[in-house]
């Protein structure tokens, strides 16, 4: 009786019905490993940095404003008044000649955001041909599997009738 109370969780579980597998298209299968790949997240990663870097390297020709705000307190209380001081300073500079540092600064980030789209394209075709390759892998095994089926039923067929011709004593 114990066996049977302990068995019942698992005799309803296998009761109820499964859910069916879903087939997958190839555009699906794509659409999908396209979606979660971590290798095609990382890539595109780096194409959005080096990209921000080429925006950083334009925005170097541009003229450029920095501030400082400083506060200073010299109060002693013993002896002298709270004096407090307060001090900006803003500065507004324009690079003029800069020896080619910028021009170079520019061309290297433009290479390394051709580069970091190559990497992504490749990334993709890689993607894309292993996911296809495994879709045609398990389609050429369903179709494999398919063909033996057929041959097993094709021989059951054909053991049938040889049977028939020896009960009958023709074979």
């Amino acid at each position: 009786a114990l066996i049977v109370v302990l068995a019942i969780p698992f005799i309803t579980r296998a009761a109820e019905p499964q859910p069916q597998a879903e087939t997958l298209s190839l555009e699906k299968c794509l659409e999908l490993a396209y979606q979660n790949s971590q290798t095609l997240k990382a890539v595109a990663k780096n194409v959005a940095i080096a990209r921000e870097d080429v925006h950083q390297a334009r925005a170097a020709f541009g003229p450029s404003i920095d501030y400082l705000v400083a506060y200073t307190d010299d109060s002693n209380p013993y002896l002298s008044p709270v004096e407090e001081y307060y001090s900006g300073n803003l500065t507004l500079s324009q690079p003029i000649f800069t020896f080619g540092r910028l021009a170079a600064a520019l061309k290297l980030a433009g290479s390394k955001l051709a580069l970091a789209q190559e990497d992504e394209r490749k990334a993709k075709q890689l993607v894309t041909y292993n996911v296809i390759n495994a879709y045609y892998q398990v389609w050429l095994a369903e179709q494999t599997l398919e063909a033996a089926k057929n041959s097993y039923d094709n021989i059951g067929r054909h053991y049938q009738q040889v049977k028939r011709f020896y009960e009958v004593g023709t074979a």
